[in-house]
């Protein structure tokens, strides 16, 4: 981290500064410097043509705004069209420059007009860049274009709200919670998010944009003893701090005066009507309500652009010009058609143009900065040449982008080769450790020197006589994204269950009653706390508070209200034989198979290859703490000698197919056969292609069994699995069918094995008997949970989500062809498909026609519960090869 104040003295070490150098000394380099030193002195305000600059392929672009970052002197900001470049564009300066050197402006992600509210994630980002600006050494600033349309609040709105807290910091508490509500943060018992404040007594904490984790202010009367960091799950210190920025938790803020506050009610739109009334209770509180932003001109909160907050003399990078506009005028255009329904439900909403600025306003705003255009050729060094007179307002360079060698390794090999002929430096720069020694492997070290970094995009730049390319393009593999880190969601991690009044509770003797909450009562001349139960006929029972052990909360699916027992009654000493008795049989059956298990010893698997350790390198994402600890719990089961029996619990979207992938992986390597079974055609080929695409690089021979195989191609695929050719195999039931004979198998995966009937479960523990067995679900079915808890079976859970996931938004809405069209457009616009739920089947087609006739640009599907199995699935089929964009079921 640079300290404030200080001038950016960035030394960057190996790959990336090696890349600086060589990009440095491009002839065209030093021309760069000189044009933007030159627009610098022209000062700000003055409109401009700007500078293009040509053949800035792959993540050249990146490094020379890097350059200009450390050597020109001048704050930089980056212009691009949209979301997915600015994300590259963030990645690689912070590779090139350092992640604290970097901010990240995203847009809000929320609906013009609506009252959504943005996510945490963005909403932070933004907030910490924003306020990050100011600072002495300000960060290079990466903006898509759509951030740009909508106005945002002065710098000293927001800026001169931000303050430093230090030890030694004199005030109130009380005072100090009172200035963080009013700066957008929420009140709460315990903080556990980001956007939280509480208080308890001398103790203030708060979390808030900017901060990795929460911070505890603790006062010794009224001045801060001392500022700690602390886990929001453990509420154990994680370290000591001498001061923090506080940042506000929101952009729109109210003034601090509350005569500021309430001044526009005397006059304009909010002067009278019971609206207004309401609105004006709400400020004069300092509460902040839904829709606070579209009438921020009303309430006296000054507005302006994004690019006001960039320091003075700031340099710009403009991305693709034309792209820039033409995003900007799209998002116009999506502003003006949602204005319209917007106005019609809150007639105080004030004009567009003092909530947005118009494509025409942002693009004289960019002319009046000092700026680079880097434009998109169509030719290669030849044209670069042409167009590198200084005299024709281009500075050219001649970066090609990485060739496409479609995974060939043959094609890879003989472009390195050429290069090396003719005097290349070739790099080839892998994502991590794993893959670097994968491809030593496969290439040797004749062909290119191979590094592990973090670079977007290859490219080849003759002119200093360098080949740079990028593992994830070679092998047209996703790339990690590098974002800022986030910690996972504390209320993820820990669930605090507490009973109320009403609530059911099942006592060990009695049965089910309703807790009724605690009364003291006089017993054996003492007062005593006892708890309250209320039976069925009136009757009540009172548990001492030291028989608490006795009482258990009734768990039950949400909703469901049991029949409350009598005291005194037998259906509940009957329920309690019933179920004994259940437990007796069902563990006399688990002793059978656990002894059958026992008696024939499981394969030891051999420990972590380098394969194995590529291939988890390999994956995109940053795993959970719960996802490694997953990982490692079934690899130690797969390599002791006994059949490993685990049950591995997590929500979907938490990783469970990836500890599948790498325990099946490990599997093969040792020779072994892994069978997937699954309950659906339709996961059956989602899991086909993502096994398939995740172990592409590898001699692993995949099938898949289901209903859309041609028989005959079924045959052939049950005659392979026979013969050991095939490595693995997923399938439905199927896979149970009395001509399936593996030659070798080793491990079976069963994915929700609850949705499995009572004759495939059998199967199943047959074909398991003395093998490798991983079940994965997210709703485990009440025996198989049991079981683990008891530890009859090994468990592993996964509570924690990816870092990053955004929480799902709800929003409820009377139904508009406007709202039906702008959500399915933003999706699609998004790149994402939609579900539209219809509440009849009767009409389902109807609606469906309906959605066609306002959308008609999308691709439709209709599913329901009511047509054949086969032609649902083909429906469901279609839907994950996206051939369909919305499913109306």
């Amino acid at each position: 981290m640079i300290e404030s104040g200080s001038r950016l003295e960035l030394k960057p070490e190996g790959l990336h500064a090696r890349l600086l150098e060589a990009v440095a000394s491009h002839p065209a380099t030093p021309k760069l410097l000189a044009r933007a030193k030159a627009e610098a002195a022209a000062g700000t305000g003055v409109p401009r043509a700007g500078v293009r600059v040509r053949g800035t392929a792959g993540s050249v672009a990146a490094i020379l705004t890097s350059i200009l970052a450390r050597e020109s002197g001048l704050p930089v900001a980056v212009v691009t069209p949209d979301l997915d470049r600015a994300e590259s564009w963030r990645d690689d300066l912070a590779a090139f420059l350092g992640p604290d050197r970097v901010v990240y402006l995203p847009p809000l992600d929320i609906v013009s007009w609506s009252h959504q509210t943005p996510t945490a994630p963005v909403r932070d980002e933004r907030l910490d860049g924003l306020v990050r600006l100011s600072d002495p050494a300000p960060p290079v600033a990466v903006i898509p274009a759509a951030a740009l349309h909508r106005l945002v609040p002065t710098p000293a709105a927001l800026r001169g709200r931000a303050f430093t807290v230090r030890r030694g910091w004199e005030g109130d508490p009380r005072d100090l919670l009172t200035r963080l509500v009013l700066l957008g943060y929420r009140p709460v018992n315990e903080v556990s998010e980001s956007g939280e404040v509480s208080r308890r007594g001398g103790i203030v904490d708060v979390h808030g944009p900017g901060m990795e984790e929460p911070i505890r202010l603790e006062f010794d009367g009224d001045e801060i003893a001392s500022i700690r960091s602390f886990d929001p799950g453990t509420q154990r210190s994680s370290g000591t701090l001498e001061a923090v920025r506080v940042v506000p938790a929101r952009e729109l803020l109210y003034h601090d005066d509350l005569d500021a506050r309430l001044r526009p009610f005397g006059r304009g739109p909010l002067a009278s009507g019971e609206e207004a009334r309401r609105i004006r209770d709400l400020v004069s509180e300092g509460i902040y309500f839904e829709g606070i932003e579209w009438l921020a001109p009303h309430l006296g909160l000054e507005l302006g652009s994004l690019l006001d907050h960039l320091p003075e003399g700031t340099l710009l990078w403009v991305e693709e010009p034309a792209a820039v506009e033409r995003e900007l005028e799209q998002v116009e255009r999506e502003t003006e058609r949602l204005e319209g329904g917007a106005r019609e439900k809150n007639a105080l909403l004030p004009p567009r143009e003092a909530l947005f600025e118009g494509p025409a306003r942002v693009a004289e705003r960019l002319r009046a900065h000092a700026r680079f255009e880097s434009v998109v050729t169509g030719g290669g060094a030849r044209e670069a040449r042409e167009k590198a007179d200084p005299e024709s307002g281009f500075i050219a360079f001649d970066a090609r982008p990485q060739p496409s060698f479609g995974r060939k390794l043959d094609l890879l090999r003989g472009e390195l080769k050429r290069l090396g002929e003719v005097g290349y430096r070739r790099s080839i720069v892998c994502d991590n450790v794993g893959q670097a020694e994968r491809l030593e492997e496969l290439l040797g070290d004749d062909f290119a020197s191979i590094e592990v970094g973090a670079l977007v995009g290859g490219f080849v730049l003759p002119a200093a006589r360098l080949a740079v390319f990028t593992d994830h393009e070679i092998f047209a593999r996703y790339r990690r994204r590098r974002g800022r880190r986030l910690r996972p969601s504390a209320a993820a991690m820990r669930e605090l269950l507490t009973l109320a009044p009403g609530d059911f509770v099942v006592h060990l003797d009695h049965g089910i009653g309703t807790y009724r909450g605690l009364q003291r009562l006089q017993l054996d001349g003492q007062e005593t706390e006892c708890i309250q139960i209320d039976y069925a006929g009136g009757d009540r029972l009172f548990v001492p508070i030291d028989q608490l052990g006795l009482i258990e909360r009734y768990a039950a699916e949400e909703g469901h209200a049991p029949t409350i027992h009598r005291l005194g009654g037998t259906t509940w000493a009957r329920t309690k034989a019933k179920t004994k008795k259940a437990i007796a049989d069902m563990a006399e059956e688990l002793l059978r198979h656990y002894a059958a298990r026992k008696a024939h010893p499981g394969h030891a698997y051999q420990a972590d290859t380098p394969w194995q350790r590529e291939l988890e390198s390999s994956f995109v994402y940053d795993e959970t703490p719960d996802q490694l600890r997953a990982v490692e719990d079934v690899k130690r089961d797969m390599e002791q000698s006994k059949p490993m029996d685990r049950l591995l619990c997590g929500d979907v979207g938490y990783g469970k197919t990836e500890v599948a992938i790498r325990a099946a992986f490990k599997a093969i390597q040792d020779a072994k056969q892994v069978a997937i079974l699954v309950p659906t055609t339709v996961l059956a080929q989602q899991h086909f292609v993502t096994f398939s695409e995740r172990l592409a690089d590898y001699p692993v021979r995949i099938e898949v069994l289901s209903r859309f195989r041609h028989p005959k191609e079924m045959k052939e695929v049950v005659e392979k699995i026979g013969r050991g050719e095939v490595d693995l195999v997923i399938g439905t039931h199927r896979l149970l069918s009395k001509d399936v004979r593996f030659a070798n198998l080793g491990l079976v995966v069963i994915d929700e094995e609850q949705r499995f009937g009572v004759k495939q479960k059998e199967k199943i523990r047959t074909m398991v008997e003395t093998v490798d067995v991983l079940t994965l679900t997210a709703t485990p079915i009440p025996r198989t949970l049991h079981l683990s808890l008891l530890g009859a079976r090994d468990m592993s859970i996964m509570t924690t989500p990816p870092r990053g996931r955004y929480p799902i938004k709800t929003e409820i809405v009377e139904a508009n062809r406007e709202v039906i069209q702008d959500a399915l457009l933003r999706e699609a616009d998004r790149g994402g498909q939609s579900f539209f739920v219809h509440n009849r089947v009767e009409t389902i087609d109807q609606q469906a026609h309906y959605l066609q006739s306002i959308v008609p640009q999308l691709r439709y599907a209709v599913a329901h519960g009511q047509m054949k199995d086969a032609q649902l699935e083909k429906v469901m089929l279609d839907f994950l090869e996206r051939r369909v964009d919305v499913l109306v079921s």
